[in-house]
Order: C-alpha cells, then sequence, then structure tokens
C-alpha cells in the first residue's frame, strides 16, 4: 500500500497539533503484499455487489451525449473493480476525460475513458480504505473537448448510514483493517480548526507502514457550494520544511459535499542519507507539517497550513551531521549528503535572519574548475528550518577530468565552489559564495 490513494493570498496560521493519546493497535505484523479481495471481506463484509443505478446523463451538449447506464462488479479480479458502462454518442473516445468522481462523497481514484474503453473503472479495495461497504451515490463530472460538464449525483436506492458520517476516519481507527493494508495507525488528530475558502482540514493520521517508514494521511473536506482543486504542495517532518523536485505535488478536484485523502510520504522524496544526516530514520518522524493550497479560480485562492505530531518531542530538529557552507547574520547552511556531481546534494537551511528567504533559482556551482548549472530551490519564512534538493545539470565526470588522467575519480572532485542567490522579502537578492570540501575533516562539524 506504498500507494494508496493518491493561492485573495490568504495564509492560515501554522497550528501545531498534538495528537490524542489512542492507544496502540495490536502488535504489528506487516502484511505483504497488500489484501486480496478475500482479506478485505473479511474485515469489512466485502463491498454489496447488489447495488444498481439508473440510465443517468452525465454531458448533453453541442449534439454529444453520454450516459451512465449500469455499474457492475469484476470478481474475478483481485481486489474487486466496479465498472460504470458509459453510452457515448456525438464524440469521440479520445474526446472525453473524467475531471472527478466521488463515491459515497469521497473523491476517488479511477481509470477508463481512453480511446479504447467507454467505461470507468474503481478498485474496490480503495473502496474499502474509506471504510465503504455499500454504495450509496456516485458523484462524476465530465468534460469533452475541454468543455465541462455538470456534476452529476446518481443515487442506487441504497440508504445512508447517517450514524457514521466519515467512514473513512471510523475505517482507520478499525485495527484490523489498518493492519491489513500493512500499517500501525500511530496517532489521529480531529477536530482541527483550520479552512480556506470552506475547505476544511478534517484529519490527520500518522502511521507507520509495511517498510517501517511513518507516512501520513490527510483528510480534507469541501464545504462550499462549488468544486474546488485542492493541492498538497509541500510538507515537512519533524520541524524541518523538505523540498525537492522529486516531490510532485498531489491534486485533486473537490467537488461540493465531498472528501479526499492525501497520503504524505517523505520516504519515497528524501535519501536515507539525508535523513541520517538530520537525525532522521524512517520510524523516528514524531511529526508532519502540511501546506495545501486551495483553488477556485486565478484570482482567489487560500492556504491550508497546519501540523499534526506525536508528541511535543521531536517537534524540532536542531542537532545535524554535515559540512558547514555558512554561518553568518542568523543564517546557517550545511551540506548534509555525499558530493554527488552526477545527482542531488542536499543542504539543511536555519533561517534566524528576521526576513523571510528564497534560495535559488539560479544556483550554480564549480568542481574540479569547471561551472557546472544546478537546479533546486526553497522558500524559508524566518524562524524555519529547511531541507532543500540542488540538482546538477548535465555534468559528464570524464568530461572534466584534470590532464586526462585515468585514474581521477569522483573524489578529485570533493571541493564545490557554490554561488547561492538568496532573496529576502524586500526583494533585495544577495549572492552567497562559498565552498564545500569533503577532503577536510575541518568541515565535518556537527552544526547545531
Amino acid at each position: 500500500m506504498k500507494k494508496r490513494l493518491r493561492s485573495l493570498t490568504l495564509s492560515l496560521l501554522l497550528i501545531p497539533l498534538v495528537l490524542s493519546a489512542c492507544g496502540k493497535p495490536d502488535t504489528y505484523t506487516g502484511i505483504d503484499p497488500a489484501p486480496t479481495k478475500d482479506e478485505i471481506s473479511a474485515i469489512t463484509g466485502g463491498i454489496d455487489t447488489g447495488v444498481s443505478i439508473p440510465s443517468s446523463v452525465l454531458y448533453d451538449s453541442d449534439g454529444v451525449k453520454v450516459t451512465a447506464d449500469s455499474i457492475s462488479f469484476d470478481a474475478e479480479d483481485d481486489p474487486d473493480t466496479m465498472t460504470i458502462a458509459l453510452t457515448v454518442t456525438g464524440a469521440k473516445l479520445s474526446d472525453l476525460s473524467l475531471t472527478g468522481l466521488a463515491v459515497n462523497g469521497y473523491m476517488i481514484e479511477a481509470a477508463g475513458l481512453d480511446e479504447d474503453t467507454s467505461a470507468i473503472t474503481v478498485t474496490c479495495g480503495e473502496l474499502s480504505l474509506y471504510g465503504i461497504s455499500t454504495i450509496t451515490d456516485l458523484t462524476l463530472q465530465l468534460s469533452v473537448s475541454g468543455t465541462e460538464g455538470d456534476i452529476v449525483v446518481i443515487s442506487t436506492g441504497e440508504d445512508a448510514d447517517t450514524t457514521l458520517p466519515d467512514t473513512y476516519l471510523a475505517a482507520i481507527q478499525t485495527s484490523s483493517l489498518t493492519r491489513s493494508w500493512g500499517d500501525q495507525l500511530m496517532g489521529l488528530e480531529t477536530g482541527m480548526d483550520v479552512k480556506a475558502l470552506n475547505v476544511t482540514a478534517e484529519s490527520a493520521a500518522i502511521l507507520t507502514d509495511r517498510w517501517s517508514d511513518r507516512v501520513s494521511l490527510v483528510e480534507v473536506q469541501n464545504r462550499d457550494t462549488v468544486s474546488h482543486t485542492v493541492t498538497m504542495a509541500g510538507f515537512g517532518v519533524n520541524g524541518v520544511k523538505i523540498t525537492d523536485a522529486s516531490y510532485t505535488p498531489q491534486t485533486m478536484v473537490l467537488f461540493p459535499d465531498c472528501r479526499a485523502v492525501f497520503e504524505v510520504d517523505p520516504s519515497s522524496v528524501v535519501s536515507d542519507t539525508a535523513f541520517s544526516s538530520l537525525g532522521i530514520s524512517g520510524d523516528s518522524i514524531a511529526a508532519f507539517s502540511f501546506d495545501c493550497t486551495v483553488d477556485e479560480d486565478k484570482t482567489t485562492n487560500g492556504t491550508l497550513s497546519f501540523s499534526a505530531a506525536l508528541s511535543d518531542a521531536g517537534m524540532t530538529t536542531t542537532d545535524v551531521i554535515g559540512v558547514k557552507a555558512l554561518s553568518e547574520n542568523g543564517l546557517t547552511l550545511s551540506a548534509v549528503s555525499d558530493p554527488t556531481p552526477t545527482g542531488t546534494l542536499y543542504f539543511f537551511a536555519k533561517n534566524y535572519t528576521g526576513k523571510d528567504l528564497t534560495f535559488g533559482p539560479g544556483i550554480t556551482c564549480s568542481v574540479g574548475g569547471k561551472n557546472i548549472s544546478c537546479t533546486g530551490s526553497m522558500e524559508l519564512a524566518d524562524e524555519e528550518n529547511g531541507l532543500f534538493a540542488v540538482t546538477t545539470k548535465d555534468f559528464n565526470i570524464s568530461d572534466y577530468i584534470l590532464n586526462n588522467a585515468a585514474d581521477a575519480t569522483e573524489a578529485d572532485f570533493a571541493a564545490m565552489d557554490f554561488v547561492m542567490p538568496v532573496t529576502d522579502d524586500t526583494g533585495n537578492t544577495e549572492d552567497l559564495t562559498f565552498t564545500i570540501d569533503y577532503n577536510s575533516d575541518e568541515n565535518a562539524v556537527r552544526i547545531r
């Protein structure tokens, strides 16, 4: 289950939240792979495959008509899949795209609607994560050649359980269900008073997954009468903001009165070397912070900023093992991974300058007397710590071996000269220049 699911500039205050004591689940066994449909059925009772939908028009404009005809369940797949069959007239299948799909009010990933498939397919295993056993309604929106249709709600005629308005929260707190996915629930925060444009942060769970890494599941709800696009734009762990080009912000369209769950998995973004330099291992992450952007259109947007922690301990990393780059005027910058001129170098920054800073873009470095362009940038507020990646571009070490020495290696290029533009919140830009020499033991310091 490594993959489970999936700016008015309003900046809400960062609110530290301590997860209430909820007790530890039973001994973690770490089931691998993900549960089969039989295992899911043993926990949730499975998905009720007896439900049906009436034929419903999803799109009817400019000679194009799309109807949802039926839903069916394929018991041969493992786990089961649910298929929504469509009839399309007046358009090619390649002209259609799915803006979004919600099942029982939860935004769900779906496949299909390509040039060969006039159907939408959902994995029932994902439905079980949301605690869904009986499908009461489907909410869909289609786009045809870039023109969006109406949001259509289709009822199956089944009654919703009004005593359990958030089945996801119930499911994630059921230790047997959580453990079947190979995860152990460590803590859960609810009742957050954080919102932007009527999109609210509902819950944040911290789990240890079957790989012994800490991950977080973040639930948001759209309480507005219009759809919003919500993006998990960034995150931090143990008081350190994480910025890496390898992180692809997760984006979902959130229908009115619907919920979505984002997964934050630091181990899929930051290298073990960089984390260990911060004194962090996968299972020692005790706190997460989150930044979600909520966009209604190009002129109206907002930001959800909030955090969740297992305890007060570990909220701030103050002891970092790395190679000091500079420490001046309230700014400390250190390299916290081995030099890899053909790859990525991580920098840890502590900003106590009294100003918000932006590092990069336009960072350059010189290795072996040869200039190398780099990619990487980070925005860091005053009194904030951050980890960001700088990646070298188009560098082949064999092209820069001095004097064509056959025995030259990357170790000969361990001294790296950097020029790093830093812009403050007044728009003033200064180039920081520094050298990192990995061959010097004097630079291998513990930075506090």
